[in-house]
């Protein structure tokens, strides 16, 4: 018996090709913080090319609150604000200047929802475009992209108004987008922002991420 095992070849080692291994879960902790880091370097690589680069600004609470503030794209750097988007997760875009100076198609044609919510320059938007852009920031889990002409006075001021609703008081609210978007908000439209009342149930708190 024994001497039959000696004779007995044994069975050759399994080689596993490299394609044919089976595949192993890699946890990381730190895989989310990373792919974040990494989305807002790509966003801060995209910018650096836009003279008037998106403003991203994120609020975190009960009420999940996602902008992208921006200037009016054109037919020739629309795709650079489009790179912008990469991995922000937007799925609307709301215009609030009268006219478009795209092609809206090429935004729609990422699965990205377009909104006209225009309203005249340095007025303030009326009650039902309020009663509008309020249901979509509150109903959506995703970014919202926003920009007017300039992308200083219409879009911050939805903006604004959106923070103000989830509870931040104005004074935080006109501070927050003046410090990361520099010139946002004139003189008439903060009296209006200091004069506005929320009309939506408060969240208990909020905290921001401005990036």
């Amino acid at each position: 018996w024994t001497r039959a095992l000696l004779l007995c070849p044994s069975p050759p080692a399994r080689r596993w090709h490299r394609s044919t291994l089976p595949s192993r879960p890699v946890v990381n902790a730190c895989t989310e913080p990373r792919r974040a880091k990494q989305d807002a370097e790509q966003m801060s690589r995209v910018a650096s090319r836009l003279q008037n680069p998106p403003t991203l600004i994120e609020l975190d609470g009960q009420s999940k609150l996602r902008f992208l503030i921006m200037d009016a794209p054109t037919n020739e750097n629309l795709q650079l604000y489009l790179d912008a988007t990469n991995g922000l997760d937007v799925g609307q875009w709301v215009r609030c200047c009268e006219t478009s100076s795209y092609d809206e198609r090429r935004v729609q044609a990422l699965g990205i929802f377009v909104h006209n919510m225009n309203f005249p320059d340095g007025e303030a938007p009326p009650p039902a475009l309020i009663a509008r852009w309020l249901d979509l920031c509150f109903s959506s889990d995703c970014t919202i992209a926003v920009h007017c002409v300039a992308g200083l006075g219409r879009a911050p001021l939805l903006v604004a108004i959106a923070l103000m609703e989830s509870g931040m008081p104005w004074e935080e609210t006109v501070d927050l987008i003046r410090r990361k978007r520099r010139g946002a908000i004139n003189r008439v439209q903060l009296k209006y922002v200091q004069e506005y009342k929320p009309t939506r149930k408060k969240a208990s708190g909020h905290a921001c991420m401005l990036m």
